[in-house]
């Protein structure tokens, strides 16, 4: 009989759950993620396991939702590390958007980004936004508000009248691509990461499509947007049978951590992920991504110390970032 890698690793989980609370004398941290099946439950996972082989360090992983729920369970110290989206981290740190008062988190790595953009039912009629017009769109997610401020800038570059379309909310994927299966929607924006299986699946089983954006519409409609909101290209064969590259709206990956959570756990945590950076990605191919470097990329949040230390020792970490760290905690001061 054979099991998927994903219920591996929640098996794996639930086992390492249960050695943490008989071995109380060990470190053990919480990591917190979205809903379990996701890509970032699965990397929590995958992650958990690599964590705790190479640096004997107990963990749990808990489904708290979507990102916004995992930066305030960052707050409430409820988890110490969290795989979010940049959007609420951000908007966690600096006390922005559902977030009426500061986080205190950092950063401790970034890898792949996710992507929002609008799957189609297939045989809708659909080619283009202005088809949104007496439609049903799923463009919005309470767990996600970046993708009604999408949606929303989105309606406004089109110049589209948004009382002729009926915007309606789903709180997961599943759920959303569900209405589209059925037929209650005729559209629907959504988070996924390159070859995402449900979306792949959807793909094959002829249930949707891609809705072409030109780049320069795309690029209209970011400028109404944060800056945590980028413009990438999805390329083509991505997906399988994706004949073209298909320009879109991402965000980046983060894992966070809470501020004051102590330097050598994470520091233990950041060097032996990074450096087992391989190994996570036989469980998840995105985690390839999950490189000292792509985390010192255009790095818009503060790295907690721990991690800091690893980047010296690694020789990493230069006066240049010294001083982009010390202006990014000098803004949330300001802010």
């Amino acid at each position: 009989m054979k099991y998927s890698k994903q219920l591996i690793l929640v098996v794996v989980t639930i086992l390492l759950t249960i050695v943490a609370c008989d071995t109380p004398d060990q470190d053990a941290i919480r990591i917190g993620t979205s809903s379990i099946g996701s890509s970032y439950y699965t990397l929590a996972v995958a992650a958990s396991e690599v964590v705790h082989e190479y640096a004997q360090i107990n963990s749990t992983v808990q489904a708290v939702g979507g990102s916004a729920p995992n930066i305030f369970a960052l707050g409430n110290e409820r988890i110490d590390f969290a795989i979010t989206n940049s959007f609420a981290a951000y908007s966690g740190f600096y006390g922005l958007n559902e977030f009426i008062e500061p986080i205190d988190l950092r950063i401790v790595m970034k890898g792949q980004v996710t992507h929002r953009h609008f799957l189609i039912r297939k045989g809708s009629g659909i080619v283009s936004p202005y088809d949104f017009i007496g439609r049903t769109i799923i463009g919005e997610r309470p767990s996600n508000p970046d993708m009604r401020m999408i949606m929303d800038s989105l309606i406004s570059i089109y110049q589209l009248p948004k009382s002729q379309i009926n915007i309606v909310s789903t709180t997961n994927s599943s759920e959303a691509l569900k209405a589209l299966q059925v037929g209650s929607v005729d559209a629907v924006l959504f988070p996924f990461s390159n070859r995402n299986a449900l979306v792949q699946q959807a793909l094959n089983n002829e249930i949707v499509e891609f809705l072409y954006i030109p780049a320069d519409k795309r690029d209209e409609i970011l400028e109404n947007l944060p800056e945590t909101i980028h413009g990438s290209t999805i390329k083509k064969q991505t997906f399988l049978n994706q004949e073209k590259d298909i320009p879109t709206f991402s965000i980046d990956t983060l894992l966070t951590v809470r501020a004051d959570l102590e330097d050598e756990t994470v520091y233990k945590v950041a060097k032996t992920l990074f450096d087992h950076n391989q190994e996570l990605a036989v469980y998840i191919g995105n985690a390839s991504e999950w490189t000292a470097e792509e985390a010192l990329r255009n790095f818009s949040l503060p790295f907690h110390d721990g991690v800091i230390r690893y980047f010296r020792e690694a020789g990493l970490w230069s006066a240049e970032l010294e001083n982009d760290q010390a202006m990014l905690l000098n803004i949330r001061i300001v802010k």
